[in-house]
């Protein structure tokens, strides 16, 4: 990503997410990825959470399907 993520000052070591599309390097703090729309889903699959998230890139083509 082409993200600079925030971090609050309370937090001793920040959560990372990665990219869910294709081989996209992409890293960014969730939170953060939420507070500025980025698209994120999250569905049960097999009675487990499948959470996704996506790059300001890939999330435009996304939030598009």
């Amino acid at each position: 990503w082409v993200f600079e993520a925030t971090f609050t000052r309370e937090q001793v070591k920040p959560v990372e997410g990665m990219c869910n599309y294709g081989h996209c390097h992409s890293t960014f703090h969730p939170s953060c990825a939420r507070t500025t729309r980025l698209f994120m889903s999250v569905k049960t699959v097999g009675g487990k959470l499948q959470h996704r998230a996506y790059c300001g890139k890939h999330s435009v083509e996304q939030k598009a399907k």
